[in-house]
């Protein structure tokens, strides 16, 4: 899904190009979920969640339906829904997330990928973190999982939430250029990892995306 800044797309609805999500899908294999899809996105998940607002008029939420291919855009299983109350897992396989951007600082997209309620309560206790978002860690966790994120160091979402819950993070080489813009996004942008395979992803990522660094937990 993403999103921009300023000069870039006022939509959180622009979509992954194929230079991203190919490489995801070459070193870990199939997509299982994208829990932050719209009708129009190419990638090529099995199952995807539409937030409402990019739902087609009329398509009943909560319900599993069959979407052939229809062009680009490949076939897959819809659900309107929120993808931060709908599951993740266990057993979706690698879940995908290309977040919206504008809520970041708000929405809890990186912490839903937290594994155990153990470890939620132990994010939850580092500073800037309270009670909001706990009710994330019990949707269901997540197999593995990678994010499409800007990088903005500076927020408590990144310095704090993702630090602790991502095993790997790869700061892209090249500015991504979403499907549905005519130029590249004009911020950096990052893909972080979180599973039982950060050294196969720090490995292979660093040969086609750009400098991977393990977390302190994962190193």
């Amino acid at each position: 899904m993403g999103r921009s800044e300023n000069t870039f797309s006022e939509r959180d609805s622009v979509g992954t190009p194929p230079r991203v999500f190919e490489e995801i899908i070459r070193i870990l294999g199939p997509i299982g979920l994208d829990p932050c899809s719209h009708p129009g996105s190419l990638v090529p998940a099995q199952v995807r969640y539409y937030l409402a607002a990019y739902a087609p008029e009329g398509m009943p939420h909560g319900v599993p339906l069959p979407i052939p291919a229809r062009g680009l855009i490949p076939a897959h299983v819809a659900v309107v829904g929120s993808g931060l109350e709908l599951p993740w897992g266990p057993g979706m396989g690698l879940v995908y997330v290309n977040p919206p951007y504008s809520v970041l600082s708000e929405a809890p997209w990186i912490l839903r990928g937290a594994d155990t309620q153990l470890e939620f309560d132990r994010i939850l206790g580092l500073p800037e973190k309270g009670e909001r978002k706990r009710h994330t860690a019990e949707r269901g966790a997540p197999d593995e999982i990678v994010w499409l994120l800007p990088v903005r160091t500076a927020g408590s979402w990144w310095q704090i939430d993702l630090w602790e819950v991502a095993d790997a993070i790869t700061f892209l080489n090249f500015r991504v250029q979403h499907t549905g813009e005519k130029d590249p996004s004009p911020f950096h942008q990052a893909l972080a990892y979180r599973g039982p395979r950060a050294a196969l992803w720090k490995r292979e990522a660093e040969r086609t995306l750009g400098r991977t660094f393990l977390t302190q937990e994962a190193a």
